[in-house]
């Protein structure tokens, strides 16, 4: 029975309370906040040890959890390591950050140039000129916006529907070659799994993409939604995938952090009250800074925090809406030229 109550018992201070619980089943007045560290250094001194630095209590707590194959409790951005039969197993802590949704396209893949390079393909073949500005100034929108603006009129289901194939076959068959997770994502999710943070996907991407990236590299199996646009109407910068999301997920929307790499997604998921942290895949920093991301990387392996000092799993503080000072961008599709 007390290790249920251990285990349910969720953030910073359940020390105190265990401590509190076990004072008030003995009939005697709970002890008041802070009092746990106190009997630990108390018993720490009796058996003539160093007592425990304030806070310790909660360690000790989360100790005795993994000594019984429980998770420890959680509640704040620390990262506690534990002596275990699990040899220093790394526990996250969320605060605040309670669900990541990602985009796909420029955020789960690197994919940005090949979508330019079929839209070139694709428009070229259908008589229209399209531009690489005008193909990333799009981004993020459903194809049905791609396709309306460049024909310059609304398009039928039917109609979408074959041009839509016509164009991503081009893009699957330009990208399958160089199909690959980018540094350090896998990592990234396996720790938010391990946080047991909800993690969602919204795209614009139809199904044949979206099996294409999450099935071929081995990744859905990370996320608990996968928002397509037969789910919501308005597409980027409507926030409407975002907030499907979240509503899938069971988080509310201030709780969640949203990984983007495009204006119209960083409008998208601002308009739905959620934070973001922008990855430079697709455009240069000072882009992804002037559409008012709260926090820039250029790859998964950085430490980031999306806002207010909580931590993202890997690690890293809070950027406070600045920039982080590793690369100027140089990694989007637009800086380097490749298209």
């Amino acid at each position: 029975m007390r290790s249920q109550q251990v285990a349910t018992l969720p953030l910073r201070g359940d020390a105190d309370k265990i401590v509190a619980h076990h004072a008030v089943a003995q009939e005697r007045a709970p002890p008041v906040e802070g009092d746990a560290d106190k009997i630990v250094a108390h018993h720490a001194v009796a058996q003539e040890r160093a007592p425990p630095a304030e806070g310790d209590a909660d360690k000790i707590v989360a100790r005795h959890a993994v000594a019984q194959e429980r998770d420890p409790p959680v509640g704040d951005p620390l990262i506690a390591t534990l002596p275990s039969r699990h040899s220093r197993m790394v526990y996250y802590r969320p605060m605040g950050n309670q669900a990541y949704i990602f985009d796909m396209d420029g955020v789960l893949v690197d994919n940005c140039r090949y979508h330019v390079m079929a839209w070139r393909v694709f428009s070229e073949k259908h008589g229209f000129e399209l531009t690489d500005e005008q193909v990333l100034e799009w981004m993020g929108a459903s194809n049905r916006v791609y396709m309306e603006r460049l024909l310059g009129r609304a398009v039928a289901n039917d109609e979408l529907a074959a041009l839509e194939n016509e164009k991503e076959s081009i893009y699957r068959e330009l990208y399958a070659p160089h199909r690959r997770i980018p540094d350090g994502l896998r990592a990234f999710l396996d720790r938010a799994h391990a946080a047991d943070i909800p993690c969602g996907v919204a795209t614009g991407a139809p199904e044949q993409n979206i099996t294409f990236i999450l099935d071929g590299l081995d990744l859905r199996r990370y996320f608990r939604c996968v928002v397509d646009p037969t789910q919501y109407s308005r597409s980027k910068p409507a926030p409407d995938c975002y907030l499907r999301a979240a509503a899938l997920l069971g988080v509310a929307p201030e709780n969640c952090t949203v990984f983007e790499d495009a204006v119209a997604g960083i409008q998208a998921a601002h308009a739905a009250g959620m934070r973001v942290v922008a990855i430079t895949t697709t455009n240069p920093r000072a882009i992804l800074q002037s559409a008012g991301a709260d926090c820039i990387i250029d790859s998964f392996t950085e430490p980031c925090g999306a806002s207010g000092g909580r931590a993202l799993p890997n690690g890293g503080g809070a950027s406070g809406g600045r920039a982080l000072p590793n690369g100027d961008g140089a990694s989007s599709c637009v800086s380097t030229g490749v298209v």
